[in-house]
């Protein structure tokens, strides 16, 4: 990248040193491109606050936020760039992707936490559940070894165990922030409560904030940095066990 691009789309480099600079630039190629969170004893500019604050102001030009992910970072949309591209439909899974990722959540992280096996601190806090469970479902078993070679290509499953035997929720899911997060946990609430009130006031909210996203102005504009991520999120930046 050449002194010219830099100071063009990133003027608040112009007030550091070369070798901040540089920093700033490692960070941002780092937690823009590793499957999993890095971390930030690695990078200089996440550990100092003031090259971190310069990292947030740089991916926040490009509408992107600097997520925590305890001792180590990633990154990924902002919530109002999330919002704009779901009301374009843009970048949205194939439905047959779509339905082996929701049977992956439903039985690592739903019918896990309805029995009280997990805890919900992070999506990625889950129990791998086996391949052939998978298959047993009303897709068929071909889509469902497609659409999972395809999701562990996008990362979102990952694989584990003897021969990649496992199935369970892909490092992806780190870069949604905490607000997309939350929408995703309560649609699993959805799949497994008994609880009536409850399901009505999920489904609500649900609507109104539909009903928000197709009727706000979806300006590609910067957005405010995340708010801290919880600590018990998995922070390895080592490749998945078993991925093909």
């Amino acid at each position: 990248m050449t002194e010219a691009t830099t100071d063009a789309r990133w003027p608040v480099l112009n007030t550091l040193t070369p070798d901040e600079q540089s920093a700033v630039l490692d960070a941002i190629a780092a937690v823009e491109s590793s499957r999993s969170p890095v971390l930030a004893a690695h990078f200089q500019a996440l550990l100092d606050p003031e090259l971190r604050n310069c990292v947030k102001r740089c991916l926040s030009e490009a509408g992107r936020v600097l997520l925590p992910i305890g001792a180590a970072y990633t990154s990924g949309y902002a919530d109002h760039i999330t919002d704009a591209l779901v009301a374009e439909r843009s970048g949205a899974l194939p439905s047959e992707e779509r339905a082996v990722l929701a049977l992956v959540l439903l039985h690592c992280v739903a019918i896990p936490q309805a029995e009280g096996r997990v805890q919900q601190d992070s999506l990625l806090d889950a129990l791998p559940v086996r391949r052939d469970l998978l298959e047993e479902s009303m897709v068929p078993k071909g889509v469902v070894r497609e659409s999972l070679r395809r999701l562990a290509a996008r990362g979102l499953v990952c694989f584990s165990g003897q021969g990649g035997g496992l199935v369970g929720p892909g490092p992806q899911l780190n870069r949604l922030t905490d607000a997309a997060s939350q929408r995703l946990r309560e649609q699993i609430t959805l799949i497994t409560t008994t609880d009536e009130g409850l399901t009505d006031k999920l489904r609500e909210h649900h609507r109104r904030d539909l009903a928000a996203v197709n009727t706000r102005p979806h300006l590609l504009a910067p957005s405010e940095d995340a708010s801290p991520r919880p600590t018990t999120r998995d922070s390895r930046t080592e490749p998945e066990e078993g991925t093909p």
